[in-house]
């Protein structure tokens, strides 16, 4: 029976390893490439570096510098199950960063005299007016004071493509979770279900936010990023890795801020926090979804975002130097210093950490190492999309292996974060 016991317990020490092994190494060749200028070598080393340990699995990094690209970095795999490494051109979802791109937008709108942020939402769309809506304004509904952090009845992004006249009556319907203005807590999902419609509805020639966005800035502007993925650019999407709900709740152990949000969602489905992720079937499901070519061109400015950091970094260097490059605007500086104010200040009331939070016409703020505030936002999965009016940067950092983190704080992004300011303090210093 002792040598039993002994078989039995080497070949599960055997398994357990090769397991192990499996989970943490890889047989595949490094794969790193990109550009940057001599004096921000040490930023693109650390990338590297991640690249080669393995803890960066598939990711780009991008930042420009007054008015220049000087880093552009890519590593790792768009898919490591079918061999394809990622490459220059790659691009991947965005998740919430995409909320900070359709602020851009709708400041845009602003500037054009499409919209106002102080017009109530009703003007635009008047069967929104019902259920204790009629005084929400723009500006309520894109700082997450609105109070429709989900929905009675969850969609189907396939009731999007099949059956709009459900879906707009189903957000249309649907009671604030508070009085409108009373409080703020994070939208996570329903946010775009709704600014997605406010702005069909406020153009003139009633553009969807995927096709005015390319009109008004991606095109123009050379900013490799889409609202949504269609299907003739999937084919450079990279594929998501992702993790189950039990899996980021273990994660939440070591970025406690996390734990209460994780816990409510797995045991907790009545909390604003549970509720709010599961407005859409498919994302509430498993972000494996997202791998669905038909799921991807479906635009939820949300969260459907798709592009290279390149582009993210373009965009947002556009916006921290002026607004303007070769003499063609995109923002005003009364525009930008719009995005850059926060609206709401305090203790949100869905995304539960204890911190304090604060949110401008879409936009998400955080502090840089040097305690400045940056602008832009930020994504569930480890993706950092901002600008930093203050340095004259435009950052970005996209990844298709996805953590827990979600503003900022994944080790990857704070590694080269680190590494860029250390750089940005030398340059400041000389001159």
């Amino acid at each position: 029976m002792g040598l039993f016991k002994q078989a039995i317990f080497g070949i599960f020490s055997v398994l357990t390893y090769t397991y192990i092994r499996k989970c943490t190494t890889s047989d595949l060749p490094v794969n790193f490439g990109g550009s940057w200028e001599p004096e921000f070598q040490d930023v693109a080393d650390v990338f590297r570096k991640n690249v080669e340990s393995g803890k960066e699995k598939g990711g780009a990094f991008a930042v420009n510098y007054k008015g220049r690209p000087v880093i552009d970095v890519w590593g790792g795999y768009a898919d490591a199950e079918s061999y394809r490494p990622w490459t220059e051109n790659t691009t991947t979802v965005a998740f919430s960063c995409t909320k900070g791109v359709a602020a851009i937008l709708i400041v845009k709108m602003m500037e054009l005299g499409i919209i106002s942020p102080k017009s109530v939402v009703k003007d635009y769309w008047p069967e929104f007016a019902v259920n204790g809506k009629d005084n929400i304004t723009v500006e309520m509904l894109m700082s997450h004071q609105a109070g429709l952090v989900y929905l009675d009845t969850p969609l189907s992004l396939r009731e999007y493509i099949d059956d709009r006249a459900k879906w707009l009556r189903t957000l249309a319907d649907q009671s604030p979770a508070w009085p409108p203005g009373s409080q703020f807590g994070y939208h996570s999902l329903t946010f775009g279900m709704y600014v997605d419609e406010l702005i069909q509805r406020a153009d003139p020639r009633h553009r969807d936010t995927a096709t005015i966005f390319q009109d008004l800035i991606g095109r123009p502007f050379g900013i490799d990023f889409g609202m949504n993925t269609p299907q003739c650019e999937f084919g450079r999407s990279a594929r998501l890795v992702t993790k189950s709900k039990l899996q980021l709740l273990i994660d939440s152990l070591s970025f406690p801020r996390y734990l209460v949000p994780m816990f409510q969602i797995i045991t907790q489905p009545n909390t604003l926090m549970a509720k709010s992720i599961v407005p859409i079937i498919e994302y509430a499901q498993d972000t494996k979804t997202l791998n669905n070519p038909t799921v991807r061109e479906v635009t939820i400015s949300s969260a459907s975002g798709t592009g290279t950091a390149r582009g993210l970094a373009r965009l947002y260097g556009i916006i921290a130097n002026g607004g303007s490059v070769g003499g063609d605007s995109l923002l005003s500086r009364d525009s930008i210093k719009n995005l850059s104010t926060p609206i709401i200040f305090g203790k949100d009331t869905v995304f539960i950490t204890g911190e304090e939070t604060s949110f401008g016409p879409g936009t998400f703020y955080r502090k840089n190492p040097k305690g400045q505030d940056a602008v832009g936002h930020t994504g569930h999965g480890g993706q950092v999309a901002i600008g930093d009016e203050a340095n004259a940067l435009g950052i970005a950092y996209l990844t298709n292996h996805l953590s827990i983190n979600g503003i900022g704080d994944d080790p990857r992004y704070v590694d080269l974060e680190k590494a860029l300011y250390r750089v940005i303090d030398r340059l400041q210093t000389r001159t």
